[in-house]
């Protein structure tokens, strides 16, 4: 057994816009870490420890990208699509 059990992790987490163009806002409280990850599982962004965190995705192509941010030692993700 791999996975004995799956534990629900509930953050209160705002992330927009979402579909975005030029940035995205994200706002956790007690945030560490946000990451942002390609879908070939490249990290294209990674900043510590901020509640509040915009990242310019004027630098990124169009597509599926993949946030993770950890609080309190748990991991959320999050699909991002950039326009």
């Amino acid at each position: 057994v791999l996975i004995d059990a799956v534990e629900e992790i509930s953050i209160n987490v705002n992330i927009s816009p979402n579909p975005a163009e030029s940035f995205v806002n994200i706002v956790v409280e007690d945030m560490d870490l946000v990451e942002l990850y390609d879908v070939f599982g490249k990290r294209l962004y990674s900043e510590e420890g901020n509640d509040k965190v915009q990242i310019d995705m004027n630098a990124y192509s169009s597509g599926v990208y993949l946030l993770r941010i950890c609080s309190e030692g748990k991991s959320y993700f999050e699909k991002i699509i950039k326009r």
